[in-house]
């Protein structure tokens, strides 16, 4: 659950509270530690300008029984809190306690809510509050054990190992379900926790053969180095990107494009704003219906074998982008796909083309998609209106769905005027036919909000975005023969909502995926995957 709060002159997103007392709950079966912690409050800081906080801060953490209560349960102070790109990371009950009128950080946690308080440098303490619901109840885990460390609740968990019980427990933070449900978990006989399953967000993270879901492979690089990266670049109107006589400024031998066909190619576009980090907001560009002329983000057209035009169309969250370019069958080249369209496939608007795919696939979770675009008046390949745009009171461009291991569907807005004809590309991991590698991060389906939200998701990959190749796409169980989808792909700002969804703020460690939510959208669920890229 995202919160912004603006106070004096600092703005606080809280991004997450990440339940370590969650684990704690199952851990603190055996002996109990001499303190309670584990609730750790993850948070992005930026000033009045929009710029991240960067370096060391204090923070002043207080705890109350409600949002309004003057005197806390619970204070602490801790000094040089490390900021990188404005995202902060603090676990409670670690730092100086000064003050509170609870005997101890556990005695803070009775069941009842608890509301968190955040100072930065002293200052004044940034609203709202931090509600914590249930949350605490993790750290009760000790009133299981008797003063022997024996447990006493029988229905709990048994130490003996003699057999498997199941709790049934919804944790909530911020209002948000992020709890576990239906876990499976035991002592052994040598005092070792055996958790058989675990979710946290409806994801996945231990499955029943007890093998870690959707963990992240910190690798050195699954993809090869593009054979054009122009890094970060100013990009005002519009300006064309030379594969040629572009120099890669960190690399001492730059590697251009060898040789066509341009259908060959596989392009990826990052953006970057102060405000939004590393980002695809509004990627093949967006639309407002509700500010007339308004149209924000970028595209890219005019694809050839030695150059391509990127367009910026208002004021957004692509000041600066970098491009890359592979060539399937170039050194170093991209995994050859196992479906490539043999030739370019016309469609009308409004019209949904189906592809069927050979006899090649495997399962439809471990496909990767790629469409690109041709425009017959200019006589370009492009990707404008990538996912689709609805505002202005227009309905452009195109989008893919229904994607299975058998075929996949194409579908053209009704007003559209760019997207003549399409190829689709599609490659698969593990399969013994591909060599596409395995992505080093897999969040798996995360479900979507019931309205409009950013979440942030921790992959912990540990490289910078500028080597991340990153996926979003959407799976749509409530309407019929949607299915996996890019349906407003890069979000699309309509009828004074928010459709689809983008991702933005991609770190070393991290990424916030932006939501319409379902009020406003049939996306029912979104999935990141993420390869890290060779340099």
């Amino acid at each position: 659950m995202t919160q912004e709060v603006k106070v004096s002159r600092r703005k606080l997103w809280i991004l997450s509270i990440t339940l370590l007392g969650v684990w704690a709950a199952l851990l603190l079966v055996a002996p109990a530690p001499s303190s309670a912690a584990g609730i750790t409050i993850q948070g992005r800081l930026t000033g009045d300008d929009g710029q991240p906080t960067a370096g060391a801060v204090g923070l002043t953490l207080s705890i109350y029984d409600t949002d309004t209560a003057t005197n806390p349960l619970w204070r602490e102070e801790i000094a040089g809190v490390q900021v990188t790109n404005g995202i902060f990371a603090q676990t409670l009950g670690t730092g100086r306690n000064t003050g509170g009128s609870a005997q101890s950080f556990a005695a803070v946690f009775t069941g009842q809510p608890r509301f968190v308080g955040v100072q930065v440098n002293g200052g004044t303490e940034l609203r709202p509050r931090i509600l914590l619901t249930d949350a605490g109840h993790a750290l009760t885990a000790s009133s299981l054990l008797d003063s022997g460390s024996a447990l006493t609740a029988a229905n709990f968990l048994r130490r003996d190992g003699s057999g498997e019980t199941t709790t049934t427990r919804t944790i909530r933070a911020n209002g948000l379900i992020i709890g576990v449900t239906d876990e499976v978990a035991r002592l052994d006989n040598n005092g070792f926790l055996d958790v058989k399953k675990i979710k946290i967000g409806g994801q996945e993270i231990v499955n029943t053969s007890g093998n870690l879901v959707g963990a992240a492979r910190n690798v050195g690089g699954s993809l090869p180095k593009p054979g054009f990266n122009s890094r970060f670049e100013l990009v005002n109107a519009e300006r064309i990107f030379d594969f040629v006589s572009y120099a890669d400024p960190l690399s001492p031998t730059p590697v251009t494009i060898i040789g066509p066909p341009e259908e060959n190619f596989v392009v990826d576009q990052q953006f970057f704003a102060p405000d939004l980090g590393v980002n695809n907001r509004a990627i093949g560009s967006d639309v407002f219906d509700d500010f007339p002329g308004g149209q924000v983000g970028s595209y890219w057209t005019a694809l050839t074998t030695q150059s391509l035009k990127v367009v910026r169309v208002g004021a957004a969250s692509d000041q600066q982008q970098h491009l890359r370019v592979w060539s399937f069958g170039t050194n170093p080249s991209f995994p050859a796909p196992l479906f490539k369209s043999s030739n370019w496939t016309e469609i009308n608007p409004g019209q949904t083309s189906s592809v069927t795919f050979p006899n090649v696939f495997k399962d439809h979770d471990k496909m990767v998609v790629s469409v690109i675009f041709f425009k017959d008046a200019t006589n370009e390949i492009h990707n404008t209106f990538i996912g689709t745009d609805g505002g202005g009171g227009f309905n452009r461009g195109a989008l893919w769905q229904n994607l299975k291991t058998s075929g996949i569907d194409v579908v053209r807005r009704g007003n559209d005027s760019d997207v003549d004809k399409f190829r689709v590309r599609v490659w698969e991991y593990d399969n013994v036919s591909s060599n596409f590698p395995k992505p080093d991060f897999d969040s798996g389906y995360i479900p979507n909000p019931d309205s409009f939200d950013t979440f942030m998701v921790f992959h912990n990959l540990n490289v910078s975005p500028e080597r991340m190749l990153v996926d979003l796409t959407f799976r749509s169980d409530q309407v019929a023969n949607k299915g996996i989808n890019i349906d407003r792909y890069g979000g699309d700002s309509v009828g004074g909502g928010f459709l689809g969804a983008n991702w933005q703020n991609l770190t070393t460690n991290s990424i916030e995926i932006s939501s319409g939510g379902r009020a406003f959208s049939d996306l029912d669920f979104y999935r990141v995957r993420i390869w890290v890229v060779g340099q």
